[in-house]
């Protein structure tokens, strides 16, 4: 995840996007790499509801990356874990 006005993360800014997260449901994990967020989810449902709260709450704040959103989807359908 990125900042659409590209400044990097910070730990306050980090700390704004979990309290939403906190609100919505679950982050299993959260670090800043370089001056992106990342994120990680037990499951892609998980991930979709935390993309639509950040969305929601904070739009055009943040350009969130799901590269595996779609081989997730096809997965989940199988019965499969991501």
């Amino acid at each position: 995840m990125s900042r659409n006005d590209r400044a990097a993360f910070t730990d306050q800014t980090q700390a704004a996007v979990t309290s939403i997260l906190e609100q919505k449901g679950s982050v299993d994990a959260a670090w800043l790499e370089g001056d992106r967020l990342v994120m990680r989810f037990d499951d892609v449902s998980q991930q979709m509801q935390a993309r639509d709260a950040i969305n929601s709450a904070a739009p055009r704040e943040y350009l969130i990356a799901c590269p595996r959103r779609r081989a997730c989807r096809l997965d989940a359908r199988a019965g499969l874990n991501p």
